[in-house]
């Protein structure tokens, strides 16, 4: 399964070459992520105390998505409801560089998950703005179900984005981007946690 490379270092999904997949169909294959920004340097150390300074592309009254009450319920529509959430809160976090719902939903062997924390946190570190790549999913959803697993396989699309250094000039820019999604779902006994995600270039 080829992995889409959306947003080079951004992406949405994507297991790291760690994270193991679930057992049952589909299988989630391991999938290296790119490091932060595309490259390979290493992400400059952040104070875990400071405050999250917002995204200078960032509506001033931007607020944390609401946690969907659903996430606390043992069904495939609490399942859902996690996954869509994780969008969610991918989109807020990028836009605010606050990382905190990102982390309170995902599970800590979540690879994929701790990336976008990295990647976020850098660029907070770096006074970078990033501008666009809004993920937007379909109303339309399929389940893969084994207990206290399941797998929420979702069409997205992701807007054109761009990192903005401080002084003005553009690091990256990347295309829009269409793909089949994958989010592994685990229940846990406060909810649905992520413990993985996956994806391929959606079909025209």
């Amino acid at each position: 399964m080829a992995t889409a490379a959306i947003a080079a270092g951004l992406v949405i999904a994507g297991c790291s070459a760690e994270e193991p997949g679930p057992d049952f169909t589909p299988t989630l294959p391991p999938s290296k992520s790119s490091s932060a920004l595309d490259g390979d340097e290493e992400t400059a150390p952040v104070d875990e105390d400071e405050e999250a300074q917002p995204n200078p592309a960032a509506s001033p009254d931007l607020k944390p998505p609401p946690i969907p009450p659903e996430i606390e319920e043992k069904t495939l529509e609490g399942a859902e409801a996690a996954a869509r959430y994780y969008i969610d809160v991918f989109n807020y976090g990028y836009s605010s560089y606050d990382t905190e719902p990102i982390e309170s939903i995902s599970l800590p062997d979540c690879e994929t998950c701790a990336h976008h924390v990295e990647v976020i946190r850098n660029l907070k570190d770096q006074e970078q703005t990033f501008d666009g790549g809004n993920v937007e999913a379909d109303s339309e959803s399929s389940f893969y179900e084994n207990g206290d697993r399941i797998v929420v396989e979702l069409i997205v699309r992701q807007a054109p984005s761009k990192i903005v250094n401080v002084d003005g000039s553009v690091e990256k820019t990347n295309n829009a981007e269409h793909i089949v999604m994958w989010i592994l779902a685990n229940w846990q006994e406060t909810g649905w946690k992520i413990g993985a995600t996956d994806n391929e270039e959606a079909p025209e």
